[in-house]
């Protein structure tokens, strides 16, 4: 088990990614909104301290559309499951820019600023998924096996209601982050999922032309 809070310092949060995030889809934003973001980021990194977290549990496909990770079966689809052929163990993990930066986002009181901080918020969540999905390579590298890219509810198809499932695996309150009863996590600004493991296992890029879900930040986002 793994499990680190960090500075936002230790991620790679691109601005092109927070513009991308709010819609700017190729257009530049004014001077002074692009000076307003700076000071949002700014306060934002003052007062975030994101937390990541995974453990490793043995696994495997189960058929096209499921895979078994200990106990639990899951159905991401066919879309997500072919990316995770030949697993024998599952990264389970989870990234949140934490609660500081939800209380910090709840605390403004200008529209605008709120919308600019919840695409702030979500590019850290994401940018945390990517230093956890490093870790998780790491380890799997130190014995030799391979990692798959991370999946995680909600995209392409896997049901939401399946993250029950995954916080099963996890320790409670894993990384300061919980499940309500609608499968929504607190802190908002948070992810769950899985990083598939094993010596045969491909690192595949989001094939987001298969994928119908037009606002994925995966999609959005070029890598």
């Amino acid at each position: 088990m793994y499990q680190q809070t960090l500075s936002p310092h230790d991620l790679s949060i691109r601005r092109s990614e927070i513009w991308l995030t709010m819609g700017y889809l190729g257009a530049e934003p004014t001077q002074d909104v692009e000076e307003m973001m700076e000071n949002l980021l700014q306060q934002a990194y003052e007062v975030c301290r994101p937390q990541v977290g995974y453990v490793v549990k043995d696994g495997a496909v189960i058929d096209p559309r499921h895979i078994r990770i200990e106990d639990h079966t899951f159905k991401p689809g066919r879309t997500i499951t072919k990316y995770l052929d030949d697993s024998t163990r599952f990264g389970v993990f989870v990234a949140t820019a934490g609660e500081e930066f939800e209380q910090w986002a709840s605390s403004l009181n200008d529209i605008v600023h709120t919308y600019m901080a919840d695409a702030i918020g979500s590019v850290i969540a994401e940018a945390a998924v990517e230093y956890i999905t490093e870790k998780i390579r790491e380890t799997a590298l130190s014995i030799g096996q391979n990692i798959s890219n991370n999946y995680s509810p909600g995209y392409c198809g896997w049901s939401v209601a399946e993250q029950k499932s995954i916080f099963a695996l996890l320790p409670e309150g894993f990384c300061g982050i919980s499940l309500n009863d609608s499968c929504l996590m607190h802190p908002i600004k948070s992810v769950s999922g899985i990083v598939a493991i094993g010596n045969q296992v491909e690192w595949r890029d989001y094939q987001c032309g298969i994928c119908h879900l037009i606002d994925c930040v995966k999609r959005k986002v070029k890598r």
